[in-house]
């Protein structure tokens, strides 16, 4: 491996230098099989609360923003560890703290991570692997985001007409917060969720953590295709969040979207215009205004970002014609 997009010197240990051979963890674990592979578990009383459909989703989004901040519903922290200690073989975590403590000594770690200046896919998902991303799964794991994740879900499916028996696609999805915003918040039933994302560690926790549901359907996206997806299934809503300034392909994303989204069906996306610099990819820099014209020509803009030209898009939401 390239010293260039690698900086942990010291020994390597179970906690604080932890370093994973992702590869040989989605060998062990193939994300393809882990739908399904985990019978229910009763729901406990915050799951019960947060799905309770009587109750107005802003009062049960307060709720559960009070029990994560009280550390009462320690749901993040009890998965994460389980992953932790089980799959990556790390030394226990015996507290919340102990997560928080590692997510501060990964960050340093991993904003001195950068890519080489290079198109070659396999560099890309090196540069994913590297033991300083972790910090990425311990930061999503323990982000305070999940209202904002389900408002986004809401309002996308509100778009789309229905939040029953649909086909949704989380593109680049990292740990899934949307699929799993909607899972715990909207009462949603007889949808089938399409998780899309390269071999990094946020996807494959992000499959874990949802490995009781046979509604998940997982698609990893390989180098050999240069991350290209394989699968044509017909969606009516799709969700590609902080996703196209990292992309390969970006415009080839996005007329693969508008390919599969049915007539009527929503996209939501957003896509920042940076240096190329990181983790960021110097084709998404150069096809960013072609993305945003293909988008403007074949999406009406429902709400969110108008798609100017030399400026990056914030979140929006979109319905191909």
């Amino acid at each position: 491996m390239s010293d260039a997009i690698f900086y942990s010197t010291s020994e390597k240990n179970g906690f604080d230098n932890l370093h994973v051979d992702v590869p040989a963890i989605f060998e062990q674990y193939p994300v393809g099989q882990m739908a399904g592979s985990l019978e229910p578990e009763p729901k406990d009383f915050f799951a019960k609360l947060y799905a309770n459909q009587l109750l107005p989703l802003g009062l049960r989004i307060k709720l559960w923003r009070a029990a994560f901040n009280a550390h009462q519903d320690l749901t993040w922290f009890e998965d994460l560890s389980e992953y932790w200690g089980n799959i990556l073989k790390g030394r226990p975590l015996w507290g919340p703290q102990d997560a928080y403590f590692l997510k501060n000594m990964y960050r340093i770690r991993f904003q001195r991570n950068m890519l080489p200046d290079t198109e070659d896919p396999g560099v890309h998902l090196d540069a994913w692997q590297r033991p300083e991303v972790l910090y990425s799964l311990l930061h999503l794991a323990a982000k305070p985001s999940l209202p904002a994740d389900v408002r986004v879900m809401q309002r996308a499916m509100w778009h789309v007409g229905r939040n029953h028996g649909l086909s949704i696609l989380e593109f680049g999805c990292s740990t899934a917060p949307f699929v799993y915003g909607a899972i715990r918040f909207l009462g949603t039933s007889r949808n089938t969720y399409h998780l899309a994302d390269i071999a990094m560690l946020p996807f494959h926790y992000g499959v874990w953590r949802l490995r009781s549901r046979s509604d998940i359907v997982p698609h990893l996206l390989l180098p050999k295709n240069e991350f290209m997806p394989d699968f044509f299934d017909p969606m009516d809503l799709i969700l590609c969040s902080q996703v196209f300034e990292h992309l390969n392909k970006p415009l080839e994303i996005a007329r693969y979207f508008h390919q599969i989204l049915r007539p009527g069906g929503v996209l939501v996306f957003d896509f920042l215009l940076t240096e190329g610099t990181g983790l960021d990819s110097k084709q998404a820099v150069e096809q960013h205004s072609q993305v945003l014209d293909f988008i403007r020509a074949n999406f009406d803009i429902l709400e969110g970002s108008q798609l100017r030209p030399g400026e990056s898009a914030d979140l929006c939401f979109a319905r191909r014609r």
